[in-house]
C-alpha cells in the first residue's frame, strides 16, 4: 500500500489570533445570556402564578353564579308560597 504525503496548501492552514476584545465580548455575551435566562425563568414563574390566580377567580365566579341561581329559586318559591297563602 502506498502512502500519500501531500504538502498542506495555504488554505489548509489555520491561524489562531488572541484578541482580548473578543474575550471581553464573550464574557459580556455570557453575562447577558445568563440575565436573559433568569428573566425568562422569572416570567415563567409569574405566568404559572397568574394561572393559579385566574383559576381561583374562575371558581369564585362559578360560585357567584350558583348563589345567584339559588337566590332566584328561593325568591320564586317564596313568591309561589305567598300567592298560595292568599
Amino acid at each position: 500500500m502506498k502512502t500519500i504525503h501531500r504538502k498542506p496548501s495555504e488554505s489548509d492552514k489555520t491561524v489562531f489570533v488572541f484578541d482580548p476584545s473578543l474575550q471581553e465580548t464573550s464574557v459580556k455575551l455570557k453575562f447577558e445570556y445568563d440575565e436573559l435566562a433568569k428573566s425568562i425563568e422569572e416570567a415563567k414563574r409569574q405566568v404559572d402564578s397568574r394561572s393559579e390566580i385566574s383559576f381561583s377567580e374562575n371558581t369564585d365566579v362559578k360560585y357567584l353564579w350558583y348563589s345567584m341561581v339559588a337566590i332566584s329559586a328561593l325568591t320564586l318559591l317564596n313568591t309561589y308560597l305567598l300567592i298560595r297563602k292568599k
